[in-house]
């Protein structure tokens, strides 16, 4: 698993690379027939071990995957060797070894900063060279991800992110990445949002472990936040205590099977950390 040390003075531009898919969709309505096959362009990033980082929902449903360095003509076939709809990151190989000349893999960071300043990499809508845009860290947030709509820790940035960029590596003034840009808001301006390290290096770590990509965990129960003094109260909890309240324990989880929670507890802290509800 990549570690956390200060990238090798170098091009990064010959470490992004442009992702070219093709792809077939089921049919859901009609499932005994196919959609009609496309092609879709994204961005990717290497790391250590070979590998190449990009966002699942770039090689979905792919039946071929190619991949072309910064100002190199030659497409090279790759492989999807790990993929995580839950976390939209996807690992992808390249057999052939001259592609991986001249290419430095990226170093990883640590979580960014809000007001850190973040430049994105990758090749969007409107040109066959790479782009580059800079910006800043504007919030840091749990929220849904369009790819698979589930929650998961994010991060808005306010360079520009547009079809393409998709799998691109955000990177700090050290050339370390924090973050793979992977959606926009078409709502709004200059709102552009990044899968943060973290969550990185967890698809990375069970990949290493299992030889695949298990999933994400989840939480094993329903709760509600305890943000309410009077309701607080009723529970007989102190009005400075933060956290939240269990209203059920899913039945087949480990928390059910083990008897670790039950209904009405109140969960406090996590790890040491202790839960703040706004």
């Amino acid at each position: 698993m990549p570690r956390k040390t200060k990238q090798t003075t170098c091009d990064p531009k010959q470490s992004v690379i442009k992702i070219f898919t093709t792809f077939t969709e089921p049919n859901f309505s009609q499932p005994w027939s196919m959609s009609q096959q496309q092609k879709c362009t994204g961005t990717g990033f290497a790391i250590d071990g070979r590998r190449i980082i990009t966002n699942a929902h770039v090689v979905a449903y792919h039946t071929a995957i190619q991949v072309r360095k910064h100002n190199d003509s030659t497409k090279y076939t790759a492989t999807v060797v790990g993929i995580s709809h839950d976390s939209d990151i996807a690992i992808l190989e390249v057999a052939d070894d001259l592609f991986w000349e001249s290419v430095i893999p990226f170093a990883l960071g640590t979580m960014p900063l809000l007001q850190q300043p973040v430049v994105v990499l990758g090749y969007p809508v409107g040109g066959e060279t790479l782009c580059v845009t800079q910006g800043v860290v504007s919030r840091i947030d749990y929220h849904q991800y369009a790819h698979s709509n589930k929650e998961n820790l994010i991060v808005q940035v306010d360079a520009a992110i547009n079809p393409g960029n998709s799998g691109g590596p955000a990177i700090d003034e050290d050339g370390a990445v924090i973050g793979v840009a992977f959606q926009g808001m078409d709502e709004g301006d200059n709102i552009g949002y990044i899968i943060p390290v973290p969550v990185l290096e967890h698809v990375l770590a069970d990949f290493e472990k299992h030889g695949k990509v298990t999933g994400t965990g989840r939480l094993s129960f329903r709760w509600q936040s305890m943000e309410n003094d009077a309701l607080r109260e009723s529970y007989g909890l102190p009005v400075s205590v933060t956290g939240v309240r269990v209203v059920s324990v899913i039945p087949t989880s480990s928390a059910a099977k083990g008897r670790i929670l039950s209904d009405n507890d109140t969960v406090m802290a996590i790890e040491d950390e202790q839960i703040a509800v706004s």
